[in-house]
């Protein structure tokens, strides 16, 4: 077992996923105060030491290493060439926006890793416009899509933005699949032309985005 003294805890809440209630939690640990932790619990087992973290965060919570265990780390740059071979298939398809791996250097602190069991499972990252922030690189390996990790990466971005005190966060997208998952998140659908214009500098001619944005203040 290992212990991990809770730093700060930022969220949690339950997902039901085929009758198996999980509770998911967002927390930081003391050896690492500027990183994210999400862990998945799975099982009543669990639910009553969570109780209690959630009661008293100065206790230290033991958990099990071979558990289900997601983190969301900052990315690194030797991680890069690994994460671009991952992402560049659906870059050629035009699935992703195209970043070469010298683009995805210059934005490296802005942008979130979430592992499973130490493997990268996705990414999301945050770019600053003024008052606004633009969620980019929202992204899952396919091996691990349908695991609602799309949906913890999307809280752990806008959590991140609340922190940081922005007023609104927006995100562009070319698929049409995911319109009524970001309505029914709370964004709402608005004309390219009222987000800040620097977005749209050296952004891809022909590349037809939808916009969506939510309010945070």
């Amino acid at each position: 077992m290992k212990a991990n003294k809770i730093y700060r805890l930022l969220d949690g809440f339950f997902v039901n996923k085929g009758g198996t209630a999980d509770l998911l939690i967002y927390f930081e640990i003391e050896s690492r105060p500027l990183d994210t932790i999400f862990i998945v619990f799975r099982g009543w087992d669990f639910f009553v030491p969570i109780l209690i973290v959630l009661l008293n965060k100065e206790k230290s919570f033991m958990f099990k290493e071979k558990k289900e265990v997601i983190e969301f780390c900052s990315l690194v740059e030797k991680d890069i060439p690994k994460l671009y071979s991952l992402m560049e298939p659906e870059m050629r398809q035009g699935r992703l926006l195209p970043r070469s791996i010298k683009d995805i250097i210059g934005i490296t602190k802005s942008i979130g890793v979430l592992r499973y069991n130490g493997v990268i499972a996705g990414t999301i990252g945050l770019v600053p416009y003024g008052p606004w922030a633009e969620i980019i690189m929202w992204w899952v390996n396919v091996k691990y899509r349908g695991r609602s990790f799309s949906s913890q990466l999307l809280h752990a971005a806008i959590n991140e933005a609340k922190t940081k005190l922005f007023e609104s966060v927006f995100l562009c997208t070319t698929s049409v699949r995911i319109n009524d998952y970001l309505l029914l998140n709370g964004f709402s659908k608005i004309h390219k032309d009222n987000v800040p214009k620097e977005k749209w500098q050296g952004y891809p001619e022909g590349r037809d985005a939808q916009v969506f944005i939510t309010r945070l203040l």
